[in-house]
């Protein structure tokens, strides 16, 4: 009695579970393939509890592998019989993996939005879904809108600002940003004009270091860190350093308004004093309005164009493949005159696809290059040796001038495999980091392949975390130009910086001397002083 009066009471607290229509397919099938996981959104908290969202994706997709494994070798089908089954489960992880970031928000949000721009690590389906993340994040109310800029400023909103756009024209994890026109005081200053109002998301500090928290804690744990190749707490130092700053509009303000002013130069050359009278940058980077910047709001100058997340949706509105190479050349000398002129001297490390806006302009195009919350500093040391990564690249010295400068880099390893193998990874590694050509015969780009070049080191001894926000950009380079399919290197557009910062700096060996924030892991002496 007492096991039958638990089971009604079980059964009666159990929500009802979704009836099937008789005589029809089930919901996301194929006949006669493995039906597609299906289901309520888990964005509902009534279908699952947050700490089984994830767990509750994972195993649908491990039960579907097992179904389409048995329907293979029953069935027999084709190549793209099987990519048709694939391609309905990964239309419906999309759609899952979209409601779970926003419903956790956070850094699930960050990370999500992170793989909506890598259509060369995860499938199309989920790219589709995930890349509204990048600009397109469910807005803040307008209610909340004005109370946090009225906060902010002191003083209720339209007191600043003659008109308020309330539908944002980009909304992220962080903070979403707002067209607007400033009043004018007097009649012959300039404080109007357009604008762009960032706003920060109330409470989205408190739960983006939270979620930090805890993936510490899961990657600390014994079982994880055995199975990880990498030194996870290295990287979390810099992710930690970096997203705490990323909530400070004040430091965003001054990292931008110093961008700004290194890409105003015009490049190097004769008359460079006149030239600078006529120069428009291709790459515009908006600057910060005095007195209208705090904590959790930044106005700016507003930066017309359309992002080219949504440019590539839009029918008929893609561009030609040389204007497609413009805009890449136009960014990969932007990239290497912020990394390697002593202006900046750092890397804008989130350039998705919903941080570039396309602005056709005469005969050509040019790129706006907004949201500069996530930047990294790079120090002297690590830009020279960087720098001479990317000289060996383009050097007739061959693949042992590259090896000689991954290991100056300071990247050390224990490995078993043949002086030839270490060498040959040495190369694809700096194609990986350095450049967004295809890498070498055999060697993939892909974390989770077999053949990625850093598993062939085997026991990473030492490693330049100082590059990892370094890294992250121009993986998104490498995955912006394998999605459009043009033929474009990174490290070409860079390397006339590299090589006019070796000249400039490199004959003093002071200069090549690691900061203690640099690296991670024992390395010689001699690669610690670096040399000329």
């Amino acid at each position: 009695r007492r096991c039958a009066a638990t089971h009604l009471r079980c059964r009666r607290d159990a929500s009802p579970r979704p009836r099937r229509r008789r005589g029809g397919p089930r919901e996301g099938t194929l006949p006669p393939a493995p039906r597609a996981s299906r289901g309520t959104s888990i964005a509902d908290p009534a279908a699952t509890t947050r700490p089984t969202q994830a767990g509750y994706i994972f195993g649908a997709y491990k039960t579907y592998q097992l179904r389409t494994k048995v329907a293979r070798r029953l069935l027999k089908p084709d190549k793209e019989t099987v990519d048709a089954w694939w391609s309905q489960q990964h239309e419906w992880g999309g759609r899952q993996l979209y409601g779970l970031a926003t419903d956790l928000q956070g850094f699930h949000l960050k990370g999500l939005q992170w793989l909506g721009a890598r259509p060369d690590l995860v499938p199309t389906e989920w790219v589709r879904h995930l890349a509204t993340l990048q600009d397109r994040c469910p807005p803040l109310d307008a209610a909340t809108v004005d109370a946090v800029v009225s906060s902010e400023l002191g003083r209720p909103l339209r007191e600043v600002f003659a008109s308020f756009d309330p539908e944002p024209v980009g909304s992220a994890s962080i903070a979403q940003v707002h067209r607007a026109r400033l009043r004018r005081k007097r009649w012959w200053r300039r404080r109007g004009g357009r604008v762009a109002v960032k706003v920060q998301r109330p409470g989205a500090e408190r739960l983006m270091l939270r979620d930090l928290k805890n993936i510490r804690s899961f990657l600390s744990s014994r079982i994880v860190r055995g199975s990880l190749a990498w030194d996870a707490d290295a990287i979390l130092d810099q992710i930690d350093g970096e997203t705490a700053g990323e909530f400070d509009f004040t430091a965003e303000a001054a990292r931008m308004d110093a961008a700004a002013a290194t890409l105003a130069k015009p490049p190097p050359g004769r008359l460079r004093f006149l030239r600078r009278l006529f120069y428009t940058p291709p790459v515009a980077v908006p600057r910060a309005r005095a007195g209208l910047v705090t904590k959790r709001l930044l106005v700016m100058d507003f930066v017309s164009g359309i992002q080219l997340s949504r440019l590539a949706g839009e029918a008929g509105a893609k561009g030609s493949d040389a204007e497609a190479k413009m805009l890449f050349e136009h960014l990969g000398d932007a990239f290497g005159r912020l990394l390697f002129e002593d202006g900046f001297a750092g890397v804008h490390a989130d350039p998705h696809p919903g941080n570039l806006l396309v602005r056709r302009r005469g005969l050509g195009a040019g790129v706006g290059l907004v949201d500069w919350g996530q930047t990294k500093g790079v120090s002297l040391g690590l830009r020279l040796r960087l720098a001479r990564v990317v000289a060996a690249l383009g050097a007739p010295g061959g693949a042992d001038d590259v090896r000689a400068a991954i290991e100056q880099l300071g990247v050390a390893w224990n490995s078993t495999r043949s002086e030839a193998d270490q060498t040959a990874a040495c190369v694809a590694t700096a194609v990986e980091w350095c450049d967004t050509r295809p890498l070498p015969a055999p060697f993939e780009a892909d974390p989770t392949s077999e053949h990625y070049a850093l598993t062939v080191f085997g026991e990473l001894t030492a490693f330049p975390v100082g590059l990892i926000y370094y890294l992250r950009a121009t993986q998104y380079y490498r995955a912006m130009t394998e999605a459009t399919g043009v033929e474009w290197s990174l490290a070409d557009a860079i390397r006339p910086h590299a090589q006019h910062l070796l000249r400039a700096q490199g004959r003093v060996e002071a200069n090549w001397a690691f900061d203690e924030e640099d690296l991670r892991g024992d390395v010689s002496e001699a690669v610690r002083r670096g040399g000329l």
